[in-house]
């Protein structure tokens, strides 16, 4: 409410009162419009910054509005990045539960390719460091002592330096798109999540929707690639065979 009201003061101190200096009547008509709405909410500001800058209010107008506009936009982007809206180069979510990020070892570390070592955190703060370094590779954690090392390798790029370790666990950051597998040329019973359908999206928009929804269950998707239908489903293949059609012309994609 106080945006429009600052931008229909801008347009009515801006454009209107030009408009009205040369007596035309569309002038006077939007000016009383316009400024009827704006004038109340914010001219008693605009004035008072303009007194003690020495500006005029049209002048301060012009920065406010401007400031606005480019607050307004910052907003949409960042909305955008978060809530993983496709928009050219954003399509991915910012949120990715650690089950589809990383891969888990119990017992397994990395040796001799640590770039960085932290002590006193838990997994997920360990994680998080690593998530926010582009470099780190992998994670190896001590549970005892609570120590964190980052890895600039993981157990596929540099397989020499991956061992057990008693009392360690091993986290590898892992493509997520590779932990959906096509397990069976069918379709598993998505009963939990009938709502969750979508129509005419790709299937990497399908997964997508899977990671977002992982939290509310979502453990896989059944994806038509002739009608480009796209169902969530909150069971894995595996342990769950009973409810699969193996009859069905269409591909269940599971988490591994």
């Amino acid at each position: 409410m106080c945006l429009c009201a600052l931008i229909l003061l801008c347009i009515n101190k801006v454009v209107i009162n030009k408009m009205s200096s040369t007596g035309g009547v569309a002038g006077g008509v939007a000016g009383g419009v316009a400024g009827g709405v704006a004038d109340g909410v914010a001219g008693g500001v605009v004035g008072a910054i303009a007194t003690s800058k020495g500006m005029s209010s049209i002048q301060i107008m012009l920065i406010i509005c401007i400031v606005l506009l480019v607050i307004l936009f910052l907003v949409v982007i960042i909305g955008i990045g978060y809530f993983g809206i496709s928009i050219g180069l954003i399509s991915t979510p910012k949120w990715v539960p650690n089950a589809l990020k990383y891969e888990t070892r119990n017992g397994y570390k990395m040796v001799g390719t640590t770039i960085e070592e932290k002590t006193g955190i838990n997994v997920q703060e360990c994680l998080d460091y690593c998530d926010k370094d582009p470099n780190c590779m992998s994670v190896s954690y001590q549970v005892s002592k609570k120590r964190c090392i980052l890895n600039d390798q993981n157990r596929e790029s540099e397989p020499g330096s991956y061992s057990e370790w008693e009392d360690w666990d091993y986290y590898g950051k892992a493509d997520i798109y590779s932990k959906f597998p096509i397990e069976q040329e069918g379709r598993m019973d998505p009963s939990g999540m009938d709502d969750k359908v979508f129509n005419k999206i790709s299937k990497r928009d399908c997964l997508l929707k899977c990671v977002k929804n992982y939290k509310n269950g979502c453990k896989g998707f059944n994806y038509d690639p002739n009608s480009e239908e796209c169902e969530l489903v909150p069971i894995k293949y595996a342990g769950n065979e009973l409810f699969f059609d193996g009859s069905k012309p269409v591909k269940f994609y599971s988490v591994v």
